[in-house]
């Protein structure tokens, strides 16, 4: 019986395109979970450390200059200095999360904030690969500082978006007019400097390139470019025409680009060279992207970044045998985020205007000779107290300190690249049930010591072996880490019961009772509360997609395999959402199976479900109704099918019982007996004369035949002959 396209499933067209790709993706998902070197997914916990503060030492600054910084103070307490740089990049990050979000109510206009000035050419060095030491007011920004020498001037402002020429980036219809200006004043070398903010519309990675070839180009991108700008740190000069650079959270950078030429009378008529140019780096093509949707000004320039800066000073003998010093900065507290825009405008001047001698070590050195400051062993620069624990340092040793935002998260790490970055999702810890806990593994940090009261003695200390620290911190869900170390040859333990962050102390106390060299930091690490997300679909129930384990890492360096990445904006907060079990694909076809199983559409006889072709049956149906009824059409079919078969079988009994061996018998008596008469008689003698065979009858038979057949056509012939004759004989009468 043929089964027509209108008896078919409605749906069997959608439902088999759905399983051809359901298949592929669970074979493709089974493999995953299988291969034990699956690089698809990594899975990485970035400790809470001080390697994730990103400190940039500026220099040794005179106390005395400093002291004309208002808000310029320390804090109330001491510390070790890594216990301050952690709590400084904690701070730091709240800060420019605040800050983000403060620029979202600012005006914000394409372009960068344009000035233009010259100055003798006296000051300026011919040779483009170095300037001359005595331009001190050189790279400097040009209008945070008074014009107190009198040997510069402003010639124009304002604000560009096109640097694809000089005459555009400058805004001047007749460039001519300006150099011939600046020829007529002496002051023979146009300086021009462009600044703002780098914000492109995609995280990833990006190339700046500068062309010029008559004069000196500068760039500074980050936040060295507010006040710390001079040549020998540039990102892009006169010897590096390119920088590249990895934007991976969608912040504001500042940047800051200048330009310097001398104008003569040779070369007042010649079309000078210098453009500025934007690329995206994909693969290894180079997407050029407009400055116009990438260079912004804030607040029509006047808004000011916070830079968070600080120094460290320790204030005696003792309470440097303990590894505490005392940190300066404009913060106010830890919790405070805030910095006044005058105090931040009040220090960037400070470092700028000094910026030159700072970079020339003029404070590092004492009238008799000594060195201002001393390097601690976490190779922190620090400076002592002149007199007294409340007198100043000569000098302060100033850090600009930049966090780390991934720090103390834990993330998924997307192991295949995409624009150049690695794409990677929070996992956050404060869902209920939680996603990851601490686990019973911890990273060694050698060389670190807990911390020592003034008297010497090491506070929570107890008399335990290694093993038995780790168990006791094991058994508490609020350790976070545990010290251990020898005291004349006696273990000890230091164990944290309220979930801290450690004092990353590696001062050695003198006075305190630990042997040297005997201590180390453990730090907990994390592991997922379940270990899979799911079962493979087709497999075992014991089989189910594996979660990698957590990796802690304190590694923020370039070094870092997935260093490139990109911060994706929603969090995990369910193991379903993890690794394979979160993949958009499989969601999307988990989506795509209810729809069709549970949602009404309207399905055509020519395997479409959306309006097709007219002439074609339509039924309005889900997949589920539409098997529902097509296994009731086919219990019909079986009903007839059955009767059939009934059918088949007796024709089947009757042929093999009755039918079939009569005919057997017959042909064997046709084969044997030549004279048979089909009829079950055989043929009569006549006359003693045997009766022709078969065989000769039928030749007889044919010769009679073929007689009168040619008897017949002669007799046609004559009478056809006659009728012709006759009848010409009448036409002639």
């Amino acid at each position: 019986m043929e089964t027509n396209k209108d008896d078919s499933l409605y749906t069997y067209d959608r439902l088999s395109n759905f399983v051809k790709n359901y298949k592929a993706h669970v074979q493709h998902a089974a493999k995953k979970s299988d291969d034990k070197d699956d690089n698809t997914y990594k899975y990485y916990h970035f400790e809470v450390s001080p390697k994730g503060i990103e400190k940039t030492s500026v220099g040794r600054l005179s106390s005395a200059i400093t002291s004309k910084i208002t808000n310029w103070s320390a804090f109330a307490n001491t510390n070790t200095t890594d216990a301050w740089l952690l709590n400084l990049g904690k701070t730091n990050t709240r800060m420019m999360h605040n800050e983000n979000q403060a620029i979202k109510s600012l005006s914000i206009q394409p372009g960068l904030i344009l000035n233009i000035m010259n100055f003798y050419s006296e000051n300026y060095s011919t040779n483009k690969n170095t300037f001359n030491t005595n331009v001190i007011y050189m790279s400097r920004h040009f209008d945070d500082l008074p014009n107190t020498s009198g040997d510069n001037t402003v010639l124009k402002s304002g604000q560009i978006n096109d640097f694809t020429t000089l005459q555009n980036a400058l805004q001047l219809k007749t460039p001519v007019n300006l150099y011939s200006k600046i020829l007529a004043s002496k002051k023979t070398v146009m300086a021009c400097e462009w600044r703002g903010f780098f914000k492109p519309s995609q995280n990833g990675e990006y190339r700046f390139t500068i062309n010029t070839s008559n004069g000196y180009c500068f760039a500074w991108i980050g936040n060295k470019s507010v006040c710390e700008y001079l040549p020998y740190n540039s990102d892009v000069n006169n010897n590096n025409y390119i920088a590249s650079f990895n934007v991976s959270n969608n912040n504001y950078i500042p940047i800051r680009i200048q330009y310097y030429i001398n104008i003569t009378a040779a070369s007042i008529q010649q079309t000078q060279e210098f453009s500025v140019k934007v690329e995206l780096v994909n693969g290894n093509q180079f997407i050029t992207i407009p400055t116009n949707e990438c260079f912004y000004t804030i607040d029509n320039g006047n808004y000011i970044p916070p830079i968070l800066y600080c120094a460290f000073v320790s204030t005696s003998p003792e309470s440097y045998a303990q590894g505490k010093l005392q940190c300066y900065s404009l913060l106010k507290s830890f919790r405070d985020t805030t910095i006044s825009r005058s105090d931040l405008k009040e220090l960037y001047q400070t470092l700028n205007e000094y910026k030159y001698q700072i970079h020339m070590k003029e404070f590092d050195f004492l009238p008799s000779g000594g060195i201002t400051f001393g390097e601690l062993p976490n190779s922190v620069y620090y400076t002592p107290v002149r007199d007294s624990p409340i007198s100043l340092p000569d000098v302060f040793s100033i850090y600009r300190i930049e966090s780390d935002p991934r720090m103390g998260h834990t993330f998924q790490i997307d192991t295949k690249l995409k624009n150049g970055l690695y794409d990677m999702r929070n996992i956050n810890p404060n869902t209920k049930p939680s996603i990851i806990n601490y686990s019973k593994s911890y990273h060694e940090y050698s060389g670190y010591y807990p911390e020592i009261q003034a008297s010497g003695e090491i506070s929570g200390s107890t008399q335990q072996t290694g093993e038995q620290c780790k168990e006791s911190c094991n058994s508490n869900d609020n350790c976070n880490h545990y010290y251990v170390y020898s005291s004349n040859g006696n273990d000890q333990c230091v164990i944290d019961s309220q979930n801290t962050t450690p004092i990353y102390n590696q001062i050695h106390p003198t006075r305190g009772k630990i042997d040297q060299g005997s201590s180390a930091l453990f730090l907990r690490n994390y592991e997922f509360t379940e270990p899979t997300c799911g079962k493979v679909p087709g497999k075992s129930d014991s089989d189910t997609i594996k979660i990698k384990t957590v990796e802690p890492t304190h590694n923020y360096s370039p070094s870092f395999p997935y260093a490139k990445y990109n911060w994706m904006g929603q969090d995990i907060k369910k193991v379903d959402d993890i690794g394979i079990c979160g993949d958009p694909n499989y969601k999307k076809l988990t989506n795509d199976a209810a729809s069709i199983l549970y949602k009404d559409a309207t399905y055509f006889t020519n395997g479409s479900w959306v309006p097709g072709k007219e002439g074609f049956k339509s039924h309005y149906t889900d997949a589920i109704e539409d098997t529902q009824n097509a296994i009731r059409r086919n219990l019909h079919r079986e009903q007839k099918y059955a009767k059939n078969m009934e059918m088949i079988n007796a024709n089947y009994n009757t042929l093999t019982k009755d039918m079939l061996p009569e005919y057997k018998k017959t042909k064997e008596v046709l084969e044997n007996n030549a004279d048979y008469d089909f009829n079950g008689n055989e043929l009569s003698y006549i006359n003693n004369i045997p009766p022709n065979t078969i065989e000769q009858q039928v030749i007889e038979d044919n010769n009679e035949l073929y007689a009168k057949d040619n008897l017949l056509y002669i007799l046609g012939s004559v009478t056809v002959a006659t009728l012709v004759v006759f009848t010409i004989m009448i036409a002639k009468e």
